[in-house]
This record gives C-alpha cells, sequence and structure tokens, in this order.
C-alpha cells in the first residue's frame, strides 16, 4: 500500500519539526513548507494527500494558500487542514467558507492531530472510491448504449450520403434537396444525443463531489415562473403542438441554478411530446407549497408499465423496437439526477394508454 504524502505548512521551526516527526513515525511522507508561497509549489510538485497549514505567515498566509490550491484545478480536490492560534469564530468560518475540511487550533495535542488527519484521509478515500466507481458504470452505460444511440442517425447519414455520391448526375434538385434534409436532420439528432450524454455525465461527475453538491445547493433563483414562462414561449414557438398545451404556473424562489432548471423542463417537455399523439393534451402545472415548489407535467398518451416507472431515472430505452427515439429514458434519467442534486424529489403516476404524470419537487424560499 502507497504512504500517504502530507504537506506541512507551519513557519515556527520547531512546531514544524514536531508535526513531521509525528506524521513520519506514523508512517506517512511529510513534505515541509515554511510559508504558503514555498507550499503552493511544493503541492504543485508533489500532489499531497492533506495539507496541514499555518494561517499567519509571510510572503502567503494560509487562507490566500488555500484560495490559490482552491483555484488550481491539479490542486483544488487536496483536503485542506488549518491549524493554527487563532480559534475565534469569525475565522474558523471564514477558513471553512475558503474550502478547508477541518481546523485544529493551538496549543494542540499531537495524538488529537494524528487522528484528525487519519480520519480525513479515510473521508477522502472514500470519496474518490465513490467517485471512481460511478466513473466507471457510467463507462458502462456508455459502453452498451452509446453505439446503439449513434448508429441509427448515422446509418442514415452514411446511407443518404452514398447513394448521392453514386446517383448525383441522376438525380434531380428536389431529390436531392430531400436528401439532404435527411441528412441534416439525422445530423441534428446526433447532436443532440451527444449533448445529452455529455450533460449527464457532467451531472454524474458533480454527483460524486460533496463539496460541490453543498455549493450548488446554495444557489436561488428567484421569480421561477417568468423564467419558466420564457423558456416555454421559446420552445414551444415553433412546435406543432403549441395548441396542445395547457400551462398554469405559481411564482417562487427556488434552490436550483438556471442552467439546470432549463434542462430540466426542456426534457420533461420533451419526454411528454415523445410519448403522445399530436392532438391529445400535455398539461404543465407548478404549486408553490411549505418550502417546496412542484413542478408537473402531465400527458395524455402511452402511459409507462409498473415495471418502466421503476426503472425510470436510470438510462434506459422505453419500448425501442415499437417507439424508436433517440435519447428517450436519458431525458428522465437527466431530470431525476437535477432534481437529486438539489435536494429535491422525483416521482411517476402514470396508467398505461391513457396518461403519465412526471413530477419534481424542488425546495424553496
Amino acid at each position: 500500500m502507497n504512504k500517504k504524502r502530507i504537506l506541512v505548512v507551519e513557519d515556527e521551526p520547531q512546531i514544524r519539526e514536531d508535526i513531521v516527526t509525528a506524521l513520519e513515525m506514523s508512517d506517512y511522507i511529510a513534505i515541509s513548507a515554511n510559508n504558503g508561497k514555498v507550499a503552493y509549489s511544493l503541492a504543485k510538485q508533489y500532489h499531497p494527500d492533506l495539507v496541514i497549514s499555518d494561517i499567519m505567515m509571510p510572503e502567503m498566509d494560509g487562507y490566500q494558500l488555500l484560495s490559490a490550491l482552491q483555484k488550481d484545478t491539479e490542486t483544488s480536490s487536496i483536503p485542506f487542514l488549518f491549524l493554527s492560534a487563532k480559534s475565534q469564530l469569525s475565522e474558523i468560518r471564514e477558513g471553512m467558507r475558503l474550502g478547508a475540511d477541518d481546523y485544529i487550533a493551538k496549543p494542540f495535542d499531537i495524538n488529537d492531530l494524528l487522528s484528525t488527519v487519519k480520519v480525513r484521509l479515510s473521508k477522502n478515500e472514500k470519496i474518490e472510491s465513490h467517485f471512481k466507481q460511478k466513473i466507471e458504470d457510467l463507462r458502462q452505460s456508455i459502453r452498451y448504449s452509446l453505439p446503439h444511440e449513434l448508429r441509427t442517425p448515422l446509418n442514415v447519414i452514411l446511407g443518404f450520403s452514398d447513394f448521392l455520391r453514386q446517383n448525383l448526375d441522376n438525380s434531380d434538385k428536389e431529390e436531392i434537396k430531400e436528401i439532404l434534409e435527411h441528412i441534416s436532420g439525422s445530423a441534428k439528432r446526433l447532436n443532440g444525443v451527444m449533448e445529452k450524454y455529455l450533460f449527464y455525465a457532467n451531472l454524474e461527475i458533480l454527483a460524486a463531489n460533496q463539496e460541490e453538491i453543498f455549493r450548488l445547493r446554495e444557489n436561488i433563483l428567484y421569480s421561477v415562473k417568468t423564467q419558466i414562462t420564457e423558456l416555454l414561449d421559446a420552445r414551444l414557438f415553433n412546435c406543432k403542438r403549441k395548441n396542445d398545451f395547457r400551462i398554469e404556473l405559481e411564482d417562487a424562489d427556488v434552490f436550483i441554478t438556471s442552467e439546470h432548471l432549463c434542462k430540466l423542463i426542456e426534457e420533461l417537455v420533451d419526454n411528454a411530446v415523445k410519448y403522445s399523439d399530436p392532438g391529445s393534451r400535455i398539461t404543465i402545472m407548478s404549486k408553490k407549497g411549505n418550502r417546496n415548489y412542484k413542478i408537473a407535467v402531465t400527458d395524455h398518451g402511452r402511459g409507462l408499465t409498473s415495471e418502466q416507472i421503476q426503472n425510470c431515472g436510470e438510462y434506459v430505452q422505453f419500448e425501442r423496437r415499437i417507439y424508436e427515439q433517440q435519447g428517450a429514458g436519458l431525458g428522465l434519467a437527466i431530470v431525476k439526477k437535477i432534481v437529486e442534486l438539489h435536494n429535491g424529489s422525483f416521482s411517476i403516476d402514470s396508467e398505461l394508454g391513457i396518461f403519465t404524470t412526471v413530477t419534481v419537487t424542488l425546495p424553496c424560499l
């Protein structure tokens, strides 16, 4: 097993030496620096598993060091432990606000320090293990499902391109125009599939980072009714089924980012359109409750079986042989993941052949 590497940043020589000695006796590899500037260079060079840093230091203090490490993609994920005589609540909050993982005030017991180091490293190992498993699960999902998703539009593009290449001289202008429209449509569908996969992949990566989730959940979107209305107006402007929609919205200040709200509405609307026939009603409603905000989209189309409802939110393709829809299933997985990231809930109520209602609930002020 590889030894863990710990960077100790302390301007007092005796304290620095004591910490380094204790770490080495506990089977860690200790690297030391007497100020933040030197420590930043060492962190870039050695990529330590943990940084233990004083706050008050010459040239670059602990706050500045933490800020510099957080801004650098190579070092932003390194756990950071403050070790300082500063023990006032406001100063502890400042360190935590900047992204510190823990704080120990001087004077300290060396055994307490070693215990904190052990706990912090163990926690980080669990996070890394969870992250690696998420990435592996995503890799396997893409490995088995992406080839089929790409094959359908690619076959259209390749088939029509080959036909056009061989028969260009014998084709009239209208026939060529029709073929080019098929190629363009398939290229757009292919692009849409790739965008969905990339968006879902980014959500999975975000879901494995607890610190990023914490920051994400601090976002508040004020007066969401206005934004949802604008989104729907833009989405339905050229939609052939514009008259099928019934929209009833309440307003609220919701804990969600603008980007995620846009994607959530887009996928819910697209899903309702794909799985219902033209002329059937689609209802979009939102309602403010006690510190929660519900958005429900109902279509009167094919409906879902209990098994399909149970699988919703995972990457699945519903009735592919009957209803060929590029990216179908992944849209609801994206919606569910967005809602979970924002500490909300996701549910589906459906009766086969009659209706489907997808409801998302988000925290609000």
